[in-house]
């Protein structure tokens, strides 16, 4: 499957203008409204569940940044020169971050429970570790986007990731239903959102062979 493409190759590059267009339009369509999300989060989670939550958060994209070094940026810089080597460079790039950022998880865990942190809080970095996957592919996802200079699927991405989280966690936090309910709806919407950003990929630039491969 090569989506309506007959190979990345050939993907027509947006203009400058245009690129800038589409991700102006995208930030201020969704920034107040995400804004005004934030600000409900904190206010209806309370200072020590919305404090763990970030924690949580925090823990396990730190340990992901040790992992994955400078993947994505040599993704766009490789793409962008290179594109016919889209499927087989990018669908190891993406196999790689799929796995270190797994792995990230697995570390912090770990280190949650050599410190001895208090179990509801590990709880918390358990699920931030699925968070954490979702949202390590669907920023390498993005790098696609900016290699073959079509930024508006990424203002489109953007949008997506904002309203996948409000749609997944508005409910859970007007029916108070707690810190682990909303991180377990905010890692679903990050599911939803690298999915459908993964989808855009397929059907506008083509579909990545996801193996392993060592040189180009």
């Amino acid at each position: 499957m090569r989506g309506r493409f007959h190979s990345a190759a050939e993907v027509k590059r947006e203009s400058i203008l245009t690129n800038l267009t589409w991700l102006a339009a995208g930030n201020i369509a969704i920034k107040p409204i995400w804004f005004v999300f934030l600000l409900m989060t904190a206010r209806f989670l309370g200072a020590a569940d919305y404090g763990q939550f970030m924690l949580a958060i925090s823990f396990v994209s730190i340990a992901s940044i040790f992992l994955e070094g400078v993947v994505d940026i040599l993704t766009v810089r490789e793409l962008s020169d290179h594109p016919a080597e889209f499927e087989d460079f990018f669908g190891s790039t993406a196999l790689f971050k799929l796995f270190s950022s797994i792995a990230s998880g697995i570390a912090a865990i770990s280190v949650a429970f050599i410190l001895k942190i208090n179990w509801a809080l590990i709880d918390l970095i358990i699920l931030a570790s699925f968070y954490n996957v979702s949202s390590t592919l669907l920023t390498h996802f993005r790098t696609v986007f900016r290699a073959f200079e079509i930024l508006k699927y990424e203002a489109i991405s953007a949008v997506v990731e904002k309203l996948s989280a409000i749609v997944f966690c508005l409910g859970i936090l007007l029916m108070h239903l707690g810190v682990t309910l909303y991180t377990i709806g905010f890692a679903v919407s990050y599911m939803v959102s690298s999915s459908i950003t993964f989808l855009l990929i397929v059907t506008k630039v083509g579909m990545p062979r996801l193996r392993p491969k060592l040189t180009y």
